[in-house]
């Protein structure tokens, strides 16, 4: 559940959850001390990243979805702990989830005695038609026509256990069960508070954002052969190879589908996840992964090379800041990805950053030798969510060069002085090279 404790998250997947706010996963019971503070079974989940969907309305609630990174994995496993629920991935409903059928959210709203519940809640709805649901708005005394203007991104239902779900229940899940698992196909979004199943209670409909969902839960890479990509082990947490798709030679994510129609980029699927095996989740230490795939890439005719890596040459970390380029600007690395550009957006076109390497003792997010820190050269400007498994690429003797992998940036657009960190590639050489097949 998440406070305040009057809307509500189900877990997806260790690290995403359709809500907001700070999290107590797992939680049954629920109340308030007399300074406010909220008290509950379970430890409090905090959230490193919200992403809300870049064409959320705060008026018309179209787009009512979002997504939040905890800062750590939720344990799975034992009946004890929660359980990841499924995401229906095909447009099209199961029969068990079309109109006229029953599905169940639960919360900690507002009960049939209009009081706010302190134990989980759950209700039964009967799914209706958007006919039926735009019908029954308009017969509503006071209609609201900005929130009521309902399409196929939304689901309609009305309750058939006796409450609604409706205040206190907004992100709370819409599911149903079917062969023994429970499948998230809404998002409660509003409703109108009612004991009765007169109005409708409104729901953002999950299975038109799938494409979203998945993009947002977003990492980089770099190609380091014509099979593998060099990346962050965190990026692969519980991840299984379905889940994982990768595009080569893209520039503008929102037009990846015009570049693999005219075959300018590639997309490939992961036949193996490499990581290293002494990385532990949660964990900044050997947060370096390798992804291998069966079909390798024909960089022929697309702006597709693999980058260097530094197994034949020596750089110092400390000198890294003199280097100079042609003009006589003072550079020291770049780095390349899709990451947020402020605001909780994600950029859905490839953007670049000029890094300054910051020595270990200055780094406040220094692990140990085997990690390097950065500092972006401009203010504001650095690799930020959405950018782990980025290289540090540094520009030596007119090639690229692979030195670091990025695992972890500050906020951008508010953090300006505060360092990211990377693994350094030179500590990794040996591994990097066993798990590839090179001499």
């Amino acid at each position: 559940m998440i406070d305040p404790y009057v809307q509500d998250g189900k877990s997806m997947r260790p690290h995403w959850i359709p809500a907001e706010y700070t999290l107590f996963v797992n939680a049954y019971n629920v109340s308030k001390d007399s300074s406010g503070k909220l008290l509950t079974n379970v430890e409090p989940s905090f959230v490193q990243e919200v992403v809300v969907h870049e064409n959320y309305s705060e008026t018309s609630l179209v787009h009512d979805i979002a997504l939040l990174r905890l800062n750590e994995s939720v344990p799975f496993g034992s009946k004890s702990l929660p359980q990841p629920i499924c995401v229906p991935m095909d447009p099209v409903n199961d029969e068990v989830a079309s109109v006229g059928h029953a599905l169940r959210c639960f919360g900690w709203g507002y009960n049939a005695e209009g009081v706010l519940s302190t134990t989980k809640l759950w209700v039964t709805l009967q799914r209706i038609s958007l006919e039926d649901c735009l019908e029954r708005f308009s017969n509503m005394p006071s209609r609201q026509p900005d929130i009521a203007d309902v399409s196929e991104r939304n689901i309609c239902t009305v309750t058939i256990s006796g409450h609604d779900a409706y205040a206190g229940y907004s992100g709370g899940p819409l599911m149903y069960h079917k062969g023994g698992r429970w499948f998230l196909i809404g998002v409660i979004s509003y409703g109108v508070g009612a004991i009765s199943n007169k109005f409708p209670v409104v729901s953002t409909n999950v299975q038109q954002y799938t494409d979203w969902i998945l993009s947002s839960d977003r990492c980089v890479g770099s190609v380091i052969t014509d099979r593998h990509v060099l990346t962050a082990a965190h990026c692969l947490d519980n991840k299984l190879k379905d889940e994982v798709t990768m595009y080569f030679g893209i520039y503008d994510l929102q037009k990846k589908d015009k570049c693999l129609q005219e075959d300018t980029c590639l997309l490939r699927k992961p036949s193996e996840f490499i990581i290293h095996d002494e990385y532990i989740s949660n964990e900044k230490n050997n947060d370096i992964a390798i992804i291998r795939f069966d079909q390798p890439l024909n960089t022929t005719a697309r702006a597709i090379e693999p980058i260097c890596l530094p197994h034949n040459i020596a750089y110092d970390e400390q000198t890294l800041n003199t280097t100079r380029t042609d003009d006589g600007t003072g550079v020291s690395l770049l780095s390349f990805g899709w990451g947020d550009i402020g605001g909780d957006v994600l950029s859905h076109t490839r953007r670049a950053v000029r890094l300054n390497v910051i020595a270990g003792s200055e780094c406040e997010n220094s692990v140990n030798s085997k990690t390097m820190c950065t500092l972006g050269v401009t203010a504001g400007h650095d690799v930020c969510n959405g950018d782990s498994g980025a290289p540090l690429v540094w520009l030596y003797d007119k090639k690229m060069y692979v030195v670091g992998v990025v695992t972890s940036g500050p906020k951008c657009g508010i953090h300006y002085n505060r360092t990211s960190t990377a693994m350094s590639i030179s500590h990794y050489m040996d591994w990097v090279l066993a798990k590839i097949g090179t001499d």
